[in-house]
C-alpha cells in the first residue's frame, strides 16, 4: 500500500524519517483543534539500529526492504491541525489510527457538519495503552479561523514534504538490526533491483477523502 496525501475524509477506512515537525500530543481529558488540512495515509517502520536508537522510517512501498526482511509497516493518518489546547500558533500534525479519523469522518460526511476545517473538534482522551480511548465531538458553532491562523496554515509544509521517502539505497545504509548482513546476502544483480525500485508507489496527492 502506498501512502496517499490530501485525501478526502470519505477515504478514511472503516475500523476492521522526514523533517522535524511538531506533532499535537493528545492528553487525557479534553483536547481541542481545529483541522486546517486534508488527511494523509503513512506507513511507518519503527526499527532499531545497531547502535540501540529507534529510527523512524516512512516506507517507501514496492522494493521495501524492511518490508521483504518481514517487518510489516504501521498504518498511520496525519493531518494538520491548530492546537488550541495549547495554542501556541504553530500548525502541528495530529497522527492517529482509524478510531479517531474515523470519527472524524462522520462529521466529515454528515452534510450538517461537512468540512471539518470550519469548526473545532474535541477529543476526549481515557485510559492508557490498549485501554486507550478517545471520544470525538464537533462543536456545533463554525468559526472562522484568526487572521494569525490562517497565515500559518498557509505557509505550513505539506505532509509529502514533511514525509520525505528515503531510497531504497538510503534504507540499507542506516544501519539497522533487521537489515544487518542483508547487504552482504545480496548479489549485485539483486541489490540492483532494489535501487532500482527506490521510486515505484511514491504518495500520490489530492485524493479525495471518499477514496479512503
Amino acid at each position: 500500500m502506498a501512502n496517499s496525501f490530501e485525501m478526502d475524509w470519505g477515504n478514511i477506512k472503516e475500523v476492521g524519517g522526514g523533517e522535524k515537525v511538531d506533532f499535537m500530543k493528545l492528553v487525557n481529558g479534553q483536547n481541542q483543534l481545529r483541522i486546517v488540512g486534508k488527511p494523509s495515509l503513512i506507513e511507518i517502520h519503527w526499527e532499531k539500529s545497531i547502535d540501540g536508537q529507534q529510527k523512524k522510517v516512512i516506507c517507501p512501498g514496492a522494493g521495501c526492504p524492511i518490508c521483504k526482511a518481514g517487518h510489516s509497516p504501521m498504518v498511520r493518518y496525519q493531518v494538520q491541525v491548530i492546537d488550541k489546547t495549547n495554542p501556541d500558533g504553530k500548525v502541528k500534525v495530529l497522527e492517529g489510527g482509524p478510531t479517531i479519523f474515523n470519527a472524524i469522518k462522520q462529521f466529515a460526511m454528515d452534510p450538517d457538519y461537512g468540512d471539518p476545517t470550519q469548526y473545532d473538534l474535541k477529543i476526549k482522551k481515557e485510559g492508557t495503552g490498549r485501554e486507550t480511548k478517545y471520544t470525538v465531538i464537533a462543536a456545533p458553532k463554525k468559526n472562522p479561523l484568526t487572521e494569525q491562523e490562517k497565515e500559518a496554515a498557509a505557509n505550513a509544509k505539506p505532509l509529502s514534504e514533511v514525509n520525505k521517502t528515503k531510497t531504497i539505497d538510503e534504507i540499507m545504509q542506516m544501519g539497522l538490526e533487521i537489515l544487518t548482513g542483508s547487504i552482504a546476502d545480496l548479489g549485485n544483480d539483486d541489490f540492483a533491483a532494489l535501487a532500482g525500485n527506490s521510486g515505484v508507489n511514491a504518495p500520490t496527492s489530492d485524493d479525495d477523502w471518499d477514496a479512503l
